[in-house]
């Protein structure tokens, strides 16, 4: 068989270091890398607003940096909802500090609720145990930034499905508290390993996309991802791929389908990370194999028919003494009538089983019967 492979090559002039390159490349791996993935749709406490695909976002994520990012499932943490806990998500630091290489690049993904702290600003994400008023059980953004810096990894890639403003969407708000606008930048990241892509600055709103059942920002994540964002078709989507995609494609949905602006945010900015931008995040698939890309009208229930009320039945009004003694009148000659019936019924029945069953006189008797009494002879008178 390889001297078939080989007298084929070299028919077609193709280098065979270049096809073991080209083969090498399209089979995509990353076996130093690690990922935790976060998504929380349903929180503790039933006053915080539900994340409507947040555990679907993050499964979707997870699957996706292991079937095309090259990630082995068993570097992949996945923590959604009850599993993403304040304590959960403090410890995912020492996670990966066992596990991280050198050359190792993590990737940390998070769908969920973001708030903002009303008195200094600073960013939280909220655990799946947490509440806004209680900041002692949120998660601080900064403290984030601050446990993937210090990891000895290469490089640290940080998505995340969530706002800051408090105003809708993916974010919630202390109470008695108003929307405001902030700024998601930390002092760790400039020069910092870290680079952080947010679905939307510190004052927009991140949008749930019913149409494709994800977050607006991780739908053009994922299908950027899958290859949609691959502009040179070399099959291998890097970050200075990804990035222009999902900045051009979220802003244009988020006006046409909900007349608002969203704009994913990139810190640092690509200017800033030089030889970074061309890391890259995962192999590209055919468009036919891109079943995330998949975009239906939402289904439209019919309205429901409102059950119809019975007609109210006309109340009975008082009969004056005229139409009462008519009602008497008529009711006993409905009786006299009933009865008359009932008589001619019963005569009917009667003839009809005399006839059905006729009933015989008795015999006669005759000599011989002791029932037999000869009659005394008439006398007759004498002449």
């Amino acid at each position: 068989m390889l001297p078939v492979i080989a007298t084929l090559v070299l028919l077609l002039g193709v280098c065979p270091e270049a096809l073991a390159a080209s083969t090498r490349k399209h089979e995509f791996k990353q076996p130093k890398a690690y990922a935790v993935v976060i998504g929380i749709s349903q929180y503790r406490e039933e006053v915080i607003p539900k994340v409507p695909y947040a555990v679907k976002d993050a499964q979707a994520v997870a699957e996706l940096l292991h079937t095309q990012g090259g990630i082995p499932k068993s570097h992949i943490r996945l923590l959604t909802d009850a599993k993403a806990t304040g304590n959960d998500l403090r410890t995912l630091g020492d996670w990966l500090r066992l596990r991280v290489k050198p050359d190792s690049t993590v990737y940390v993904y998070y769908a969920g609720h973001g708030t903002p702290n009303p008195k200094t600003g600073e960013a939280y994400l909220v655990p799946w145990d947490g509440h806004p008023d209680f900041p002692s059980g949120l998660y601080p953004l900064k403290d984030l930034y601050g446990t993937l810096n210090d990891l000895p990894a290469s490089d640290v890639i940080v998505w995340l499905d969530s706002c800051f403003s408090g105003a809708a969407g993916r974010s919630v708000l202390a109470k008695g508290a108003r929307p405001m606008g902030m700024s998601l930048e930390n002092p760790l990241l400039p020069g910092g390993k870290v680079i952080v892509l947010a679905a939307a600055t510190g004052s927009q709103i991140s949008s749930d996309y019913d149409k494709a059942e994800h977050g607006l920002f991780t739908h053009y994540l994922l299908a950027g991802l899958q290859g949609e964002a691959d502009a040179d078709k070399d099959r291998i989507v890097t970050l200075s791929e990804l990035v222009p995609y999902v900045a051009e494609q979220v802003p244009h949905t988020a006006v046409e389908e909900f007349n608002r602006e969203q704009t994913p945010t990139l810190f640092p900015a690509l200017e800033e990370l030089g030889h970074r931008t061309a890391l890259p995040l995962a192999r590209a698939v055919p468009p036919s194999q891109r079943p995330l890309l998949k975009v239906s009208e939402p289904k439209v229930e019919p309205p429901k028919a409102e059950p119809q009320k019975p007609e109210p039945r006309p109340q009975p009004t008082e009969l004056t003494e005229a139409e009462r003694a008519l009602k008497e009148l008529a009711d006993r000659a409905r009786s006299r009538q009933e009865a008359v019936r009932v008589e001619e019924l019963e005569r009917r029945a009667i003839e009809s089983k005399r006839r059905e069953h006729p009933v015989q006189p008795p015999p006669r008797p005759f000599p011989g019967d002791p029932r037999f009494r000869p009659r005394p002879p008439v006398p007759f008178p004498d002449r």
